[in-house]
């Protein structure tokens, strides 16, 4: 008899322990949820590329694949415990978007010697933390051009990762902000054209090749633009909308533009627009279009001005 208790319990103690590094073995997906803001995904990842990941999921062991526009963080399995500990000490500060903290604790994971222990696609997403923060935080000319530098050389050696469209993103609006044009055209270029990107991204790209026409003057090269996005039958809705807009503010800057075109001046975008520092996805602003919108929720170009931004009501899908 008390051999039979032993040996159940000697099982049940072997369970738990076992149970229990299955979860820390797990890796996590922290993706966006419209109902929740976002919600975690615990499994295996199984693929990686600049489409998303696919996760063997825990339990029943069905896989389930998540956009890279969904994703917001990750915890990879093979992080060393040093590793998993210093980024979960970093909880709050991810919560209150404090990113000067959050770069310097990141530098410090990235110093870590234990982190080379760590499989190849979670040192690469250590390295993506760093670069994005760097650029969200860049102060003057020096740490500017460090950063462009730095989200330059992680898009060169991952293209076909999940951080690639987000690095892309980031790195084309510091350029554009930073009036290197020709930069942005090309970053937003290979953006659009990138295989297995979600359409998201293809169309925020599409429509900062737009800005990026008007910021440096080319009126004419905004206006082929427009004209082709309105006439793609397979340009999304919001893309056609932001092009419309656009169509607006040309017709009112026309010479003899009747006083109702006019008027729309300032409703309707700009082919002019002032610069601002390239922000993280979703940092100051607010509302429920993926375009340009201020922090009132109202659409960019009206009275308010204009924002690099672009939100989702409750969380950003998408952060530095």
């Amino acid at each position: 008899m008390r051999r039979y208790i032993g040996f159940i319990a000697l099982t049940a103690l072997i369970c738990v322990v076992a149970s229990q590094a299955l979860v820390r073995g797990q890796d996590k997906v922290e993706r966006w949820d419209k109902k929740s803001g976002s919600v975690i995904v615990a499994g295996k990842i199984v693929e990686e590329n600049a489409g998303g990941v696919r996760v063997k999921t825990q339990g029943l062991g069905k896989e389930e694949t998540i956009p890279s526009n969904e994703i917001i963080r990750m915890t990879y399995a093979d992080f060393p415990i040093g590793v998993s500990t210093a980024l979960t000490r970093m909880s709050a500060d991810e919560t209150a978007r404090n990113y000067v903290a959050l770069l310097k604790g990141y530098e410090g994971v990235q110093a870590m010697p234990e982190l080379k222990t760590a499989g190849p696609t979670a040192r690469r997403y250590i390295d993506y933390r760093v670069a994005t923060l760097r650029a969200a935080t860049a102060e003057g000319d020096e740490q500017t051009k460090a950063a462009v530098k730095a989200l330059s050389d992680f898009i060169a050696a991952n293209p076909e990762s999940w951080e690639y469209p987000h690095a892309a993103r980031q790195l084309g609006r510091l350029q554009a902000d930073t009036g290197d044009y020709p930069g942005a055209v090309k970053t937003f270029e290979a953006l659009e054209k990138a295989p297995g990107v979600p359409a998201e991204f293809k169309d925020e790209a599409a429509a900062a090749l737009i800005d990026v026409a008007f910021q440096s003057d080319d009126l004419k090269l905004g206006k082929q633009r427009v004209e082709r996005v309105m006439a793609d039958a397979k340009a999304s809705a919001g893309l056609k909308e932001r092009a419309a807009m656009y169509q607006l503010g040309l017709a009112a800057a026309e010479p003899g533009a009747d006083v109702t075109a006019r008027s729309r001046r300032s409703r309707t975008p700009s082919p002019r627009r002032p610069t601002r520092r390239s922000r993280p996805w979703g940092t100051t602003c607010s509302g429920t279009s993926t375009w340009p919108r201020t922090r009132s929720g109202t659409p960019c170009g009206r009275t308010c001005g204009w924002t690099w931004c672009t939100t989702r009501t409750g969380a950003s899908s998408s952060r530095p």
